[in-house]
């Protein structure tokens, strides 16, 4: 599902770490607020092992490491981005399902916060929220407005006809914007030697 947006940056001079989640089916119902919670969670753990591992590899430059997270996957890169912020440049959150803390509890680990907004206005990096305008949150021109609100530095890009999963040509349009914001921020590409 993301492999093509992935080879989309590396044609940009990206490197690309795309990875699934170990945990990386969704839950049976949003309805639970313990399994959600703790299924993010799980999540946290696995982006922030990640994120350690690929400061290891020779072709990342690690004064360079932005996250970008999708739906779920932007809910995780929010928290991992404003609790590892000393290791990153910024944020990249496709439709992030930031709703999804108000249905949640962790079980597994009670010192977490399910408050993003009041996390996020920690964030000291710069972050850009990638919508679309069909059947996504997008549909709602106000659905990110606490967001948008409380992130200190932040972007909002709005795709026209974009679905929530970003299909088809919505993907490149993504790559497209996300690269422009990220230009923008000073991202230089530069190759690791």
């Amino acid at each position: 599902r993301y492999t093509s947006k992935a080879e989309e940056y590396c044609k940009k001079g990206y490197v690309v770490i795309e990875f699934d989640f170990i945990n990386g089916e969704p839950p049976p119902s949003y309805a639970d607020p313990e399994y959600i919670g703790d299924f993010i969670f799980e999540q946290i753990l696995d982006l922030n092992a990640v994120l350690d591992e690929s400061k290891l590899l020779p072709q990342v430059d690690t004064d360079n490491i932005y996250l970008y997270g999708h739906s779920m996957g932007g809910l995780v890169a929010s928290y991992v981005g404003t609790q590892r912020q000393d290791d990153l440049k910024g944020l990249i959150l496709v439709d992030p399902s930031f709703y999804a803390t108000a249905l949640m509890e962790f079980e597994g680990e009670q010192t977490i916060t399910t408050d993003i907004n009041m996390l996020i206005g920690y964030c000291d990096i710069p972050v850009v929220i990638i919508t679309g305008t069909t059947g996504s949150f997008g549909e709602d021109p106000h659905f990110f407005d606490e967001q948008l609100r409380a992130f200190p530095d932040c972007e909002f890009v709005i795709i026209e006809g974009a679905n929530h999963r970003m299909d088809g040509m919505a993907g490149k349009q993504v790559v497209e914007r996300s690269d422009e914001v990220l230009k923008n921020w000073g991202y230089e590409y530069s190759l690791r030697k």
